[in-house]
């Protein structure tokens, strides 16, 4: 009886601990939509949040090759290094002023037009090849 309820409590923790927490609701909520491109070949076309049960896993954070946020009028994209294999980002037209994005290593491609972006390292970025900023 003891034994079955510790199995519960585990498997309950570690359930738990497989969902990331965005600090950013927002970026959550846009991640819930067809943002992504999860399969690697270049089109946006799912959402993060591929099983659809309002959550974003670890599993499905680490699926996604690329993100496309335009037009969101998003302030943050907090959040966006639990997408470690990231290689393209389009958070074009938003009121963006900095992007942290150290944590995504794999990262190629970025589209950042029309935000009041003032601060940007890529220096932790080395397979780096494009950048779209105005």
């Amino acid at each position: 009886k003891y034994s079955f309820l510790t199995f519960l409590i585990v498997c309950g923790c570690w359930a738990q601990a497989q969902i990331e927490t965005y600090p950013m609701q927002i970026l959550k909520m846009r991640c819930l939509k067809n943002v992504a491109d999860t399969t690697g070949d270049g089109y946006v076309d799912s959402p993060v949040d591929t099983n659809n049960d309002g959550e974003i896993k670890v599993s499905e954070a680490g699926a996604v090759f690329g993100l496309r946020l335009n037009d969101f009028n998003i302030t943050s994209v907090e959040g966006l290094e639990y997408l470690t294999n990231i290689k393209f980002l389009r958070c074009e037209n938003n009121d963006l002023t900095s992007l942290n994005l150290t944590q995504n290593i794999h990262l190629e491609v970025l589209y950042c037009s029309n935000n009041n972006i003032t601060n940007l390292d890529l220096t932790q970025n080395p397979n780096f090849i494009d950048l779209y900023l105005n």
